[in-house]
């Protein structure tokens, strides 16, 4: 009994073992429950050929082709900037006329504003200039009203102030920056742009022009990078004007023409020369053009009379021109030829006149050159001035008259101011 006790133990034991290690390995750690519940794990099979291999793994998208060097990108791969919207010109009157009133209104014509337009502040949108004058009412700043010109006649029209109102434009408004007045007004001629330089933007130049009994007024208002200046002239019978490039640095030059009595010379020309500095055009030179004329033909007539035919075309022609001439092989005398021709005189003048020999080839006594009393010089259409002359010669061998022209060339504050041309 006592072995068939230890033997029934023993079988006990054992069964208790095992059904506890089952047990083990039938419940996880509360740590591995606690991970496999967050978790889920898909596990994948295991490809059975070389094409689903593939589509495991896609291939990689082929790198371009490095270049052998490097070039600049094609304009169609720049990458667009974002552009501001800008407001429709509908959308900029009704802007400006909702800033307007209080005795000011903006001058229109049939009822649309007149403005200029530029981009001051560089933002990409163009900002707006507009000239408002002294009115009551909108009515009251027609162009056509304001510009007409028996207002300088009527008793009753009142002159008018005016100004330029600047507006820098953001997305979706204008707003008033800058305020420039131009004083007391009669009569408006027009607003207009000015390009200050050549193919340029900058500086940005407006002008609004004014008619007088007396003439006209320019009123320039000029936007630089070294901020906003002014410059005035004036137009009438004795002052004129001229503005274009004369000494080719691509900005503009004012040339002021006035004409004034002077005893012991007659009606002068007086030209002044505004240049621009960066800021604003300043008085650079000036010259006149009878006195001077008159001294360059005392010149011509003693080298005429002394056969100096060398002195004469340094005197009155460019060094690059006479330079050339000699590079082709003529003598002095022969270019003098080429610009004293014989006359192509009319019966009359045959008569009285024998027909000339070249001129080099007479012994001259006296050299008559026409009596200036004025600016005789005429615009062409190359922007330089010309003076047809006539000389009279008395000679050993007769009076001869022979014809020649004078030019002012682009830039009349050049050394040589006046130049023979060599036909």
């Amino acid at each position: 009994m006592k072995i068939i006790a230890i033997f029934f133990l023993i079988i006990t034991q054992f069964f208790s073992c095992t059904v506890t290690q089952k047990a083990s390995r039938v419940q996880p750690s509360s740590e591995e429950h606690l991970f496999n519940s967050q978790v889920e794990r898909d596990e994948p099979e295991i490809p059975k050929s070389e094409n689903e291999t593939a589509n495991l793994f896609p291939k990689a998208k082929k790198e371009p082709d490095l270049p052998e060097k490097n070039e600049q990108p094609k304009v169609s791969e720049k990458i667009p900037e974002e552009r501001p919207n800008p407001l429709s010109a509908s959308q900029i009157e009704k802007q400006i006329k909702d800033f307007s009133g209080y005795g000011y209104w903006p001058v229109h014509n049939n009822n649309h504003i007149i403005f200029l337009s530029t981009d001051l502040d560089r933002n990409g949108l163009d900002d707006v200039i507009v000239l408002y004058v002294s009115a009551d009412h909108f009515s009251e700043a027609d162009a056509d009203l304001l510009s007409d010109f028996s207002r300088l006649y009527d008793i009753t029209s009142k002159p008018f102030d005016c100004y330029l109102q600047v507006f820098f434009q953001f997305e979706g408004r204008i707003t008033p920056v800058y305020r420039i007045p131009l004083g007391k007004k009669v009569v408006f001629d027009s607003l207009k742009q000015v390009e200050i330089k050549k193919d340029s933007d900058r500086p940005f130049a407006v002008s609004a022009i004014f008619q007088f009994l007396d003439g006209s007024e320019r009123d320039w208002v000029i936007f630089g990078e070294g901020g906003i200046s002014r410059f005035t002239m004036k137009e009438s019978f004795s002052v004129k004007p001229e503005i274009r490039d004369i000494d080719g640095d691509n900005y503009i030059d004012i040339v002021i023409h006035q004409r004034s009595f002077e005893e012991g010379t007659g009606y002068e020309t007086f030209l002044t020369w505004y240049k621009w500095d960066g800021s604003n055009f300043k008085e650079y030179k000036n010259t006149n053009i009878v006195r001077n004329l008159k001294n360059f033909l005392s010149f011509i007539r003693k080298y005429i009379q002394s056969h100096n035919w060398e002195k004469l075309l340094e005197h009155s022609l460019p060094s690059e021109t006479l330079k050339e001439l000699y590079s082709k092989g003529l003598e002095p005398g022969e270019i003098c030829t080429r610009i004293f021709q014989p006359s192509t005189a009319s019966e009359e003048e045959r008569l009285q006149y024998s027909e000339a020999p070249p001129l080099i080839e007479l012994n001259v006594k006296e050299v008559l050159f026409p009596e200036i009393l004025e600016n005789p010089f005429v615009r062409t259409e190359k922007g330089d001035y010309l003076f047809p002359l006539s000389v009279r010669i008395t000679a050993k061998e007769g009076i001869f008259v022979y014809n020649a022209k004078i030019k002012i060339p682009m830039n009349p504050f050049v050394s040589r101011q006046y130049q023979f041309v060599v036909e």
